[in-house]
Order: structure tokens, then sequence, then C-alpha cells
């Protein structure tokens, strides 16, 4: 246990430590996806499909992806939606990824990859609101609260040079990648989100404005 813990130390110093002071968000796949656009909040559909494909924080320590609608703290827990939560988090020995749906007019979160008589579970429920969303991946290192780190694609939110890389879709712009990055440098998740589309650049920027003080933060696959 004594030699895991001091493993897991090292990966986390290499992810938070290491390279350069400023993340870099390089495009993971130019052949399919546009380079990053910056995007910070995002109009969507009623209903929108999530797919986790990578999750090294969750590795770590329990790990946590979601949204939460413009105007609100997201530094406040009670306004994050998750959408994974460390319930979720996938472990080698357990073969489902991560795939969810969020109901933004009934305000469900849908759990599609487990399922009871054959149909998906509920996650969890939210208040529906016709602000636009913004997205968070948060975790915690060693199961340590107060190590607790979150990164949001309100890039004001992110000090140290933690950074959210935003990739949208060459076949279709309203399906994103988005990848969560580390001071260091290092790209420690993917999440897939499709039914989403951008908030232009000038309304982005009044939102940006709501000016709220944050952390670092991440997403997953499946627990036992």
């Amino acid at each position: 246990m004594k030699k895991m813990i001091v493993c897991l130390s090292f990966v986390f110093v290499a992810l938070f430590l290491n390279g350069e002071v400023v993340a870099s968000v390089t495009n993971p796949n130019p052949v399919n996806w546009n380079d990053d656009d910056n995007a910070s909040f995002f109009n969507y559909e009623n209903q929108i499909i999530t797919f986790e494909i990578f999750d090294l924080g969750g590795y770590i320590g329990p790990s946590e992806f979601g949204f939460f609608f413009a105007g609100s703290d997201p530094t406040n827990p009670a306004n994050r939606i998750p959408i994974y939560d460390p319930l979720d988090q996938y472990y080698p020995d357990v073969q489902n990824y991560q795939f969810a749906s969020v109901d933004f007019v009934k305000g469900i979160v849908w759990d599609l990859d487990k399922k009871e008589n054959n149909l998906p579970t509920v996650q969890g429920l939210f208040s529906p609101a016709s602000a636009p969303i913004g997205f968070y991946y948060n975790f915690e290192p060693f199961n340590i609260d107060i190590y607790s780190m979150s990164f949001y694609t309100d890039t004001s939110l992110n000090p140290l040079g933690s950074d959210v890389g935003t990739f949208m879709s060459k076949l279709d712009s309203q399906k994103y990648l988005m990848a969560f990055v580390t001071p260091g440098g290092k790209q420690i998740a993917y999440e897939y989100i499709a039914g989403i589309s951008p908030v232009p650049l000038p309304a982005s920027v009044v939102l940006l404005g709501s000016g709220l003080l944050g952390c670092l933060s991440l997403g997953r696959r499946k627990r036992s």
C-alpha cells in the first residue's frame, strides 16, 4: 500500500509540476477535430449526449465531470450538476465506459451505461434554466479533500496555467471534444459531448465578467 501511494505521488508530481508553466492545449486528432476554439460557454439542445474517452485523474483519486449554468458560481459544489461522479469511475477490471445523456427540459441526467429492466437509470436531477452552460472536471488526488482540484471551460476560474481545450468536430458543429489540461501541459481527461454549440465570443466575454475565483478539475469510466 505504501509503495502504491509513493508511486501515485510521483504520477501526481509529473502531471502538475513537470513541463511548461502554462499549459498548451494540443489538438489530439486534427483529422477529425478543429483546433481549440477557446469556447467557455455553450448553448444546448433539449438533450445532449456525453461519452467519456479517457480519465487519468480517476486513477489517482475520485473524479467528477459535469456542467454548470452561466451566472452561477461553479466553485461552489452546490451549483454543479454531475454527469459522471466517483461512483461511475472506471477501473481496469470493469469494461463499461461512461455514457450519459442530459435532458434539459425535464432536468434529468440519465446514466445510459447503467440500466435496470433494460432502461437507463437516473444519475441526477436539476432545475432547468435558460442560461448557457459551462463544463467542469474535478478530482481529489489520493482521496484527500484538501487537494481537490477543478478545471473549468470558463478559463477565468483556472489558475496556475491549467486549461481546457475545446475542439469542434469537422463534420458536425454541435459535437465537441474537450481536453482538461494540467499546469504542466498534461492532458488528463477527454470528454465527448454532442448537442452543444459555442456561445458567440462577445456574449462569452460578458459571461466571463461574472468573474469568480477558482481552482483546478476532470472525468471517467466505471467503478464496480
